[in-house]
């Protein structure tokens, strides 16, 4: 979805993290090796920084404007499961 206004759920599991929308159209998936970083920009945003290319670079960034606040615990275990997989490589 090039303008955002999605609405979904993201989903975390072992070896991936998705994003689901109703429709299915506009749904992603990274397994943990693909996505470059990840960023709390706030307790109500994140901000998901992938390995896809894109126009004007090798990275594309995927910004979300959470319903619920995101936990400092959360956040750590995301964090981990990126960082975890950036060493691996």
């Amino acid at each position: 979805h090039r303008m955002g206004g999605c609405q979904g759920t993201i989903k975390i599991y072992s070896e991936q993290l998705m994003f689901v929308t109703a429709n299915g159209q506009d749904s992603r998936s990274w397994h943990w090796k693909e996505i470059k970083s990840i960023n709390r920009l706030d307790n109500w945003s994140l901000e998901i920084l992938t390995y896809e290319n894109m126009t004007g670079g090798p990275k594309r960034s995927y910004q979300f404007k959470l319903k619920e606040p995101l936990s400092e615990k959360l956040y750590d275990q995301l964090w981990s499961n990126v960082y975890q997989n950036n060493l691996q490589k």
